[in-house]
């Protein structure tokens, strides 16, 4: 769906915990670099496992677009949901924003926070490094 400046899909679950499952749409971009093409979904899991620290950890992501008709092109949010594997977590909401901009500039920073890359650069592969969330294989979108 188009929804101002941006499109969503319904094919991908909004984080239950946000409060917004029922008001909101993930973000979905369609990019091009040269010949090729991709669609991008603003949705991310992260994991951070070192059994020997102690640490198995998850942390998603996602960018969301209001989709009540009071609400379409003005209200965007950023929203993260962490803690440790198994357990229900925290969920931190970012927003609303006026602008989709703004709410994907929130994403980008902590995408890149959390795993020490670029958040939607295509072409470029994930790097995983040490101390910081990987991302977790997502299966393909039925279209």
């Amino acid at each position: 769906y188009r929804v101002g400046a941006a499109c969503t899909t319904d094919a991908v679950a909004v984080i239950a915990k946000s409060g917004l499952a029922d008001k909101a749409q993930v973000v979905r971009d369609d990019v091009a670099k040269g010949f090729v093409k991709a669609s991008l979904t603003w949705d991310v899991e992260l994991v951070l496992t070192d059994l020997a620290a102690g640490k198995d950890k998850f942390y998603n992501m996602q960018l969301l677009a209001g989709v009540d008709p009071s609400e379409i092109g003005t209200h965007f949010w950023a929203v993260q949901h962490w803690g440790r594997t198994g357990m229900d977590g925290r969920v931190h909401v970012d927003g609303p924003y006026g602008d989709v901009g703004d709410a994907r500039k929130v994403f980008r920073k902590k995408f890149r926070q959390k795993t020490g890359n670029a958040w939607g650069q295509l072409g470029a592969s994930f790097v995983e490094h040490g101390g910081k969330y990987r991302l977790l294989a997502k299966e393909e979108e039925p279209a």
